[in-house]
């Protein structure tokens, strides 16, 4: 009798779940509908103190991925963007404001960059020890310029600092990059233009012993100055002489087949009045450099 109570129950399951295997089947068959693409607009902007080649580089940078199509008509002065509403909305207020700036100043405000480059003489390690307790911290720092200065005042009067070897560099992001040291002048060793137009350019210029690098980068709202500096300086090796050999006789100097790299990077858009302060190099045979780059908008 039990066995078929059990029987009656396992039937009975069965034919309540049949019927919702029935309709699951059924709406798998019904064509299922797409969700509707999202409208697209059609603007045209009108610029009035810049150009829409100008414009149109830090939006396609900032709209990266979106289902954004922008085209430039050069003879009207016009930027055409196709997308969202959204996202038209907020082109409209990055172009408003992109084109405030005088048709001869371009979208990119000016900006000058001093790099001073210092020789570090500092054989007891107390430059590290000299920065903390002046400024409270560790290289590099951002500082106001008035206590940057102070700082390295400090340093040359305590004989840890020496030589330093000033240059100017004036940075228009739409236009050429222009470099001064001294009676020389640097060379441009590359030039690249990504697809996104991003244009990367190479300085070298001779310095305390040390080849120096500056590149400039275009980025969105700016640019970015990279500072790479190579000890090239000429060390003393150890060339396994014997000890018959005169130890009178000329040391043999070599180039380090490695040098000392590091990048050194500030953004131009360092607030007004302040520096950044770097510090690379060093080691038995490094050439330890110390940098105040002083970022100014004109």
């Amino acid at each position: 009798m039990s066995v078929q109570k059990r029987v009656a129950v396992l039937l009975v399951g069965v034919l309540a779940v049949s019927p919702w295997n029935a309709a699951a089947r059924a709406a798998d068959d019904v064509p299922r509908e797409e969700p509707p693409a999202p409208q697209e607009e059609v603007r045209v902007f009108r610029l009035q103190e810049t150009t829409p080649s100008i414009v149109k580089v830090p939006l396609d940078s900032l709209f990266e991925g979106h289902a954004l199509r922008l085209a430039v008509h050069e003879p009207s002065n016009q930027l055409v963007a196709v997308g969202s509403p959204q996202t038209l909305d907020q082109i409209a207020e990055i172009i408003e404001s992109l084109d405030r700036e005088p048709t001869s100043r371009t979208a990119t405000p000016q900006y000058r960059v001093d790099v001073t480059v210092w020789q570090v003489d500092d054989e007891s390690g107390r430059l590290d020890a000299l920065v903390k307790e002046k400024a409270g911290g560790r290289l590099p720092l951002n500082l106001p310029r008035d206590e940057c200065q102070e700082l390295v005042a400090s340093l040359a009067e305590a004989g840890l600092v020496s030589q330093p070897a000033r240059l100017q560099c004036g940075l228009l992001a739409e236009q050429e990059v222009q470099m001064n040291a001294g009676s020389r002048c640097p060379v441009e060793q590359s030039r690249a233009v990504s697809r996104e137009g991003v244009v990367t350019k190479n300085f070298t210029y001779e310095s305390v012993g040390a080849a120096v690098r500056l590149r400039v980068r275009r980025v969105t709202g700016g640019a970015v100055a990279e500072l790479f500096v190579e000890d090239s300086r000429i060390s003393p090796t150890d060339t396994g002489s014997s000890p018959d050999e005169d130890a009178e006789s000329v040391p043999r100097y070599v180039v380090p087949p490695t040098v000392t790299m590091c990048t050194l990077q500030t953004s131009l858009w360092l607030p007004d009045g302040e520096a950044s302060l770097y510090s690379t190099g060093g080691g038995p045979d490094g050439l330890r450099l110390l940098y105040v780059v002083d970022v100014t908008r004109e």
